[in-house]
């Protein structure tokens, strides 16, 4: 038989009372008894002093308990209601994807001329509209994202691929963008690297999308350095380095947490700050880190590591 939690609330508040209850008999009787006067003129100011102090003692254990209580009960309608806010987080954004994918679309289809020819003005504005349509595609796609993998209702297909290819693939998205703004875009290679890792290639995609979108969208001017290297010949590296405005050592620690979003240099905060926080949660579902090294005024690095294909077939053997 379970017993109701006003029961147990009840039951702490007797045993409480009691307790102080007891006390204030024992040195009653001790008083009473018969003794050397200074004991009990002792005795008499031990009393006076536990009696408001016990009365005081009651008195805040009640509170305390109601108050647990109260908290408790606020918890579960915070549980309750980020449980609504994820579910109608999701159904918005799955309502949202069709028909930014549909306006995507469109454009390319204008632009590639199935309307017809276009002035240049015209298509230098519509290439404006696609960029912009991207990181809305971006932000669905995390929204989606971030409930599906909390909750382990993403389903990842697990490829053996080469990194190099999502990393080019990725990196070609951004030349127009990156050339608008005037930065001296690169991507650098080893020719001879081992880069063949087992991941799920879209899911890998929209990590190197959100470091690069990142790099620069918050790079004014200067340079944005995609690179990937091989540290050791268990580990592919992937690193994409601007000369932005840096990010300080108190941000550093947050960078990677759910929501949070870095003040820029002129006091605002930008973003939704799921990008980053999906991103560590899919590098480290692939059995590599992520991190970034950066300084105030100095710009930034990002980077990710993953283990190569034989080594992840080990790790998730050994498992």
């Amino acid at each position: 038989m379970r017993l109701g939690k006003n029961s147990i609330i009840n039951g702490k508040l007797v045993i409480a009372i009691g307790s102080v209850l007891i006390v204030w008999v024992v040195l009653l009787i001790d008083i009473l008894s018969p003794g050397v006067r200074y004991h009990s003129l002792i005795d008499i100011l031990v009393v006076a002093l536990v009696i408001p102090f016990g009365i005081w003692f009651i008195r805040e254990f009640k509170k305390n308990l109601r108050h647990r209580e109260e908290s408790r009960g606020m918890n579960r309608k915070l549980k309750n209601l980020d449980k609504q806010k994820n579910e109608f987080v999701s159904m918005a954004a799955h309502e949202l994807r069709a028909p930014l994918t549909a306006i995507k679309g469109y454009i390319s289809m204008v632009t590639q001329g199935d309307a017809g020819d276009i002035p240049e003005k015209a298509r230098r504005f519509l290439a404006d509209v696609n960029t912009i349509n991207d990181r809305l595609i971006r932000l669905v796609n995390n929204m989606l994202n971030v409930s599906r993998i909390e909750e382990g209702r993403m389903v990842f297909q697990l490829e053996t691929e080469e990194l190099s290819h999502v990393v080019r693939a990725v990196y070609s998205q951004f030349i127009p963008e990156a050339e608008r703004k005037g930065l001296n875009y690169a991507l650098k290679t080893s020719k001879h690297i081992r880069d063949r890792v087992s991941v799920d290639p879209d899911r890998i995609h929209e990590v190197i999308a959100n470091l690069i979108s990142n790099a620069i969208k918050y790079t004014d001017k200067g340079s944005v350095m995609v690179k990937l290297v091989q540290p050791n010949k268990a580990t592919v590296r992937f690193e994409v380095k601007d000369t932005g405005s840096g990010i300080s050592k108190e941000e550093q620690e947050k960078l990677f947490q759910k929501f949070y979003r870095v003040e820029t240099n002129v006091g605002k905060t930008t973003g939704t700050g799921l990008g980053l926080y999906i991103s560590r949660l899919l590098v480290e579902i692939f059995g590599g880190k992520i991190g970034l090294n950066s300084e105030l005024g100095k710009g930034s690095t990002f980077w990710f590591e993953i283990p190569l294909a034989t080594s992840a077939k080990k790790k998730s053997s050994a498992v």
